[in-house]
């Protein structure tokens, strides 16, 4: 059986996680590391803004989920601060010290994120819908990752 939504982003957080791990390492490839980061970030937001915030929208807006609605559109907010840091991690490739003081603003702007989303967002997202709902949800997100580039 697929994922459903919420277990499929919380892969995709576990996969960034491990991904910053690897840019600690003393011969680290941060160039490399710096791109594979970009790429799953890049995705994981398309899926998440396209798919999972606009259908918790529309049931914020059709339930009258005030606490929903206004984590959907925080957890936006947060993914354009998000895509800033994306594109000076990207003219910083290159220029170890630059590169290595973007990845450590970067991880530290997406672990509060993620831990808002898991522990706010996502609780409110498995009671607004149900299994069924959230397995097609995570389908059609699984679909999407499908048709991009891997990390």
């Amino acid at each position: 059986m697929a994922s459903d939504a919420i277990t499929l982003l919380q892969s995709d957080h576990r996969e960034v996680e491990r991904l910053f791990a690897a840019t600690k390492a003393a011969n680290a490839d941060l160039d490399a590391l710096s791109v594979a980061i970009a790429q799953a970030l890049l995705v994981h937001t398309e899926i998440e803004e396209k798919v999972f915030y606009r259908a918790a929208r529309e049931r914020a807006h059709a339930t009258s989920n005030v606490a929903l609605e206004k984590l959907t559109a925080e957890a936006k907010r947060e993914h354009a601060i998000v895509k800033g840091m994306l594109q000076r991690l990207s003219g910083a490739r290159g220029q170890k010290p630059a590169l290595r003081h973007i990845i450590w603003r970067l991880e530290k702007t997406i672990f509060i994120h993620v831990q808002e989303e898991e522990r706010l967002l996502f609780p409110l997202v498995r009671r607004a819908f149900d299994e069924s709902e959230l397995q097609r949800l995570g389908a059609l997100m699984a679909e999407i990752k499908a048709h991009r580039p891997a990390a």
